[in-house]
């Protein structure tokens, strides 16, 4: 059964069928909320939001991704005034290894990665031990062309993975994953892709960076001198690969395997990638398996258009996003929630 409005309170909110949407076991993926009339102001959405934050995050864990669609937010400012009307506690990018920029407080760009640049599927920041429960990414500006952020449910991964090469699951069960990177200093970083070690752990100071490593997850740290400067070389623990979500009880594809594999990327960029993904024991992955989940994901994810205003709230424990190459320009803003 569709989704009835929400809420009888102004502005009216229904679910809409976009193009792109998939049903899954009849539910929406995503879901799309738009309101019956155009909202006379944004307190009025934000008013809107506090009367039925309950309802939102059930409509959240039982949807795993809510788009929401002309509720009138034109400029930054107003998605400020949006995500802080859930009243939820902000994360940290600290340990993320994706360049981002600073826009308005806990609002960064969604990656500063070149356009030509395809970013697979992925949890947010799933390398590390404190990932974000939630994500919200906000359309500033429509790309002129491509530029969609597909979605994935984790859950189909485990699903068609299960028929098609159950070994791999068993292994990461059994073994974990550990992820290792080599973080240049912010002098001699030139990478497009990752941030230096500076950046990665927002400062200068060696020791508070490891510290700030430790916290996130890491094993292990060394430090090698080149030309003066000081490089990073980060080993995490073992990390589980497969989770099980507490609310439905289904296990999720929760890792950066494909993200970070180099076998995932076949061009140039994989020859200078600063991660190596293993097992937990240090033992290598197959390429053909990492290749594998790759087309599982590309054939099972889901994309629809930008539209300015869009605000796209992810469940980071039960949805996976991605991003395509686009032609400037495009500019997508996001947040995470701890």
């Amino acid at each position: 059964m569709p989704e009835k409005t929400i809420t009888k309170e102004t502005p009216q909110v229904s679910p809409i069928q976009i193009e792109g949407q998939k049903v899954y076991n009849g539910i929406d993926f995503p879901l799309v909320l738009q309101p019956l009339n155009p909202p006379s102001s944004t307190e009025e959405t934000c008013n809107w939001i506090r009367q039925n934050k309950t309802k939102i995050e059930e409509l959240l864990a039982k949807h795993a991704c809510i788009l929401f669609r002309g509720f009138e937010l034109k400029n930054v400012h107003q998605f400020y005034d949006f995500i802080l009307a859930f009243n939820w506690e902000f994360g940290s990018y600290t340990g993320g290894g994706g360049p981002r920029k600073v826009v308005l407080g806990p609002i960064e760009t969604s990656t500063e990665s070149p356009p030509e640049h395809v970013i697979p599927f992925h949890h947010e920041l799933a390398y590390l031990t404190t990932p974000p429960r939630a994500l919200f990414f906000w359309c500033e500006i429509e790309p002129k062309e491509q530029g969609q952020t597909p979605i994935l449910l984790s859950n189909r991964i485990i699903e068609k993975l299960s028929e098609k090469n159950p070994s791999f699951i068993k292994q990461l069960q059994e073994k974990k994953v550990r992820y290792i990177r080599f973080l240049k200093d912010k002098k001699l970083c030139k990478n497009e892709y990752q941030r230096s070690w500076q950046d990665t752990f927002s400062t200068d100071d060696r020791s508070l960076a490891e510290q700030r490593a430790y916290q996130t997850g890491t094993e292990k740290v060394e430090w090698i001198e080149e030309e003066g400067e000081y490089l990073m070389n980060v080993t995490s623990i073992p990390i589980d690969a497969i989770r099980i979500d507490p609310r439905n009880q289904k296990p999720n594809w929760f890792n950066s395997i494909v993200l970070l594999h180099p076998a995932s990327d076949r061009g140039e960029k994989s020859k200078e990638s600063p991660w190596r993904v293993t097992y937990g024991d240090f033992s290598e992955m197959a390429d053909s398996d990492v290749r594998m989940v790759q087309e599982i994901m590309n054939n099972e994810g889901t994309m629809y258009e930008w539209r300015v205003g869009d605000v796209l709230l992810v469940d980071n424990m039960l949805a996976l996003h991605a991003r395509n190459w686009f032609t400037p320009p495009r500019r997508i803003l996001a947040t995470i929630i701890k």
